[in-house]
């Protein structure tokens, strides 16, 4: 019975050492598409190879378990080339290879946690919306246990789910998790405060506010969807500056929502602003608003 105990402590010690391993290229890496920074691609290896072998760690050596490693951080380095060749079909092949891959670490690990949001990003881009919130909903599980509950990357998921939920047409369900990113950042922007972790919260919240100030018009909240269209352009304005080409959308956005709540002046005010900071394509959208707000 000892040796039996003794197999099985080595076997969780392994377990979280490589969980640990694949967290550290994950967990802090920035809210973006494929969340990983995978080492250069090489020779694509079969996940059969080694998921015979490994079987969730169960006697692998250390070198096996970092090969491991790197098969699947290969896959989501072809996801990432892939992607931006907009060869989207395998893109999704390589992400769903990705997650059979991580199913080694262990289904309560970074690694997996970081292989489902990556799908699940690239389904609700794909508009594939039903295929990407029970992915997300599993990140979210993992993530709060792996990286935290108020880790930016768990953060992210929130929002990627709120996104999605919005996208599918349910505001309701789309502001509980709207509002349930946005008290977690609080949470974080008390907690961390170094090096540059409180300007990409900032840069994290001003994303989510603009998001979440449409879904609160769609449910008729003109008032607070105002308020927090308000506080994304304050914090677009201290991170990036005055006259950063940052400052369009929520000043088009708030431009808009002020014409709809009949506030003319305001709005014509804050759509000159936007055409200030913006670029010749963008002042041609502006100019339409502009008609509109004189109308």
């Amino acid at each position: 019975m000892p040796r039996a105990t003794a197999a099985t402590s080595g076997l969780l010690l392994r377990r979280r050492a490589l969980a640990a391993a694949a967290s550290a290229s994950t967990l802090a890496a920035a809210a973006s598409w494929a969340l990983c920074e995978p080492t250069a691609a090489s020779e694509a290896p079969t996940t059969a190879d080694y998921l015979k072998k490994a079987d969730y760690l169960r006697d692998n050596t250390p070198e096996e378990n970092m090969e491991a490693l790197r098969v699947w951080k290969g896959h989501i380095q072809a996801a990432r080339e892939q992607f931006s060749r907009k060869d989207f079909d395998l893109a999704e092949e390589s992400l769903k290879a990705a997650l059979e891959a991580a199913k080694v670490f262990g289904r309560d690990s970074g690694a997996h946690a970081t292989s489902l949001l990556n799908l699940a990003q690239l389904y609700r881009r794909r508009s594939k919306f039903a295929e990407a919130v029970p992915l997300l909903e599993s990140a979210i599980f993992v993530f709060e246990t792996t990286a935290g509950p108020n880790n930016q990357v768990t953060v992210t998921a929130i929002y990627d789910l709120a996104l999605t939920l919005s996208e599918q047409g349910k505001p309701a369900e789309a502001k509980v998790r709207y509002d349930d990113a946005l008290t977690r950042l609080e949470e974080a922007a008390v907690r961390q405060k170094y090096g540059d972790a409180p300007a990409a919260l900032q840069s994290v919240r001003a994303s989510v506010l603009q998001h979440a100030a449409q879904t609160e018009q769609q449910l008729g909240q003109l008032a607070a969807a105002e308020a927090q269209l308000r506080e994304a352009l304050s914090l677009s304005e201290a991170r990036w500056g005055a006259a950063s080409p940052k400052l369009v959308a929520p000043c088009t956005e708030l431009a808009k929502l002020l014409l709809l709540r009949e506030r003319r002046d305001e709005a014509h005010a804050m759509a000159e602003r936007a055409v200030a900071v913006a670029s010749p394509a963008q002042r041609e959208v502006l100019d339409k608003l502009l008609q509109a707000i004189r109308a």
